[in-house]
């Protein structure tokens, strides 16, 4: 957190045609010169300070396979000040008011904001740091089976603790991916809302869709705002001669703002609904928004839609590989202590954020500019 406190008077709104001179580059080059990677704010699964191997007496260790590492949507301290309440749960949401690119006097702009490391609700109240999910949720867990025969379906109350144990890898996968998009809860609370992700809608092993999902692709509305609008005269039914001592009406067409980081490039796309492109001197932006604001509002925007479709799918993921082990422990039944096969592990995406492929491309122009401003003197003899 910085020392600096003193409070600083925003700068007056720039003009389109003055602030696209440099279309790919910030105001303040200087703030992208520092830029660290990414650090974890837990430790990895296997080194969690466990007193046991997995627990006391347990043979249930399943092979937890890491998936990407910790580094799943860990984000840079500037991607952290910059994160909002994305809500990953049963049911995930994250939604956008198209409101909010109205003047500041209206609206506030799209800014993330930071969650706790501690949900304002959890049950646990204690003031050591808590460590995340482990075995000592499942060696208290009251609602599980003494045993199982094989053919029965399973609800929630009818795992085994070993099964429970098994499940374990999974767990820590669902809270990581909580936890990279923003949603830090207590272990208890992340346990039950393991189990109510997997058991919902009254699934039961009788059930059928566990296979594994499909990685929807983006939309084009996650990748673009409304910033302003563009005038051109409307058309006519009436002759030059009627229209020239009338008043010309004027057709608004709203205008969209885009950052297309696909080509390895800076590129802010000023376009309508329809894909037709304009330059950014011929539009005219929402009364009291900047260009700078604009790309920021886009930035977290994109940021935000991206985080809810990784995350979204890797919780879907993780949900439907429990199922599959659970439906296979259900034919088995209990007493078999069937492991954990690859095919029902869950393979995760990683999440990256368009606002730190915006990064990455300004830390290859910084590498440039130093090797431009030490390099020694060209001649053209040499």
């Amino acid at each position: 957190m910085s020392s600096n406190t003193s409070p600083v008077p925003p700068g007056p709104p720039n003009e389109v045609s003055t602030a696209e001179t440099h279309e790919g580059a910030p105001r303040d080059s200087s703030r992208f010169h520092h830029h660290t990677p990414r650090q974890s704010h837990f430790p990895a699964f296997a080194q969690l300070p466990y007193p046991y191997t997995y627990g006391p007496g347990s043979p249930y260790a399943p092979q937890y396979n890491p998936y990407h590492q910790p580094q799943l949507g860990y984000h840079h301290f500037h991607q952290q000040q910059a994160r909002q309440n994305v809500t990953i749960d049963d049911g995930i949401t994250a939604e956008y008011s198209p409101e909010s690119q109205r003047p500041p006097e209206e609206s506030k702009p799209i800014h993330l904001r930071s969650r706790p490391c501690r949900g304002k609700n959890d049950d646990d109240t204690s003031l050591r740091p808590d460590l995340g999910v482990s075995f000592e949720n499942v060696e208290e867990d009251k609602a599980v089976a003494e045993d199982r025969p094989p053919n029965k379906a399973i609800p929630k109350e009818s795992l085994t603790r070993g099964e429970k144990m098994r499940l374990l890898d999974l767990l820590k996968q669902y809270e990581d991916v909580q936890r990279s998009g923003g949603v830090f809860r207590s272990a208890t609370k992340t346990y039950q809302q393991f189990y109510q992700a997997i058991f919902r809608r009254s699934w039961d092993t009788s059930s059928k869709s566990c296979s594994p999902v499909t990685l929807r692709s983006a939309r084009s509305s996650d990748a673009c705002l409304e910033i302003g609008h563009y005038e051109k005269d409307a058309p006519s039914s009436r002759s030059d001669d009627e229209c020239r001592g009338s008043k010309v009406l004027k057709q608004t067409i709203p205008i969209f703002l885009t950052l297309d980081l696909r080509a390895g490039e800076i590129d802010w796309m000023y376009h309508d609904k329809d894909g037709n492109h304009f330059k950014a001197r011929d539009v005219t932006l929402h009364h009291g928004l900047s260009i700078e604001q604009a790309k920021k509002n886009v930035l977290d925007y994109q940021d935000q839609k991206e985080m809810k479709r990784i995350c979204e799918h890797n919780i879907d993921q993780i949900v439907h590989a429990a199922r599959r082990r659970i439906v296979k422990w259900a034919r088995a039944g209990s007493a078999a202590q069937l492991g954990v096969d690859d095919e029902d592990r869950a393979a995760l995406e990683l999440l990256e954020l368009p606002s730190e492929r915006f990064l990455a491309r300004f830390e290859e122009v910084r590498v440039l500019r130093d090797y431009l401003v030490q390099r020694p003197e060209l001649s053209y003899e040499n």
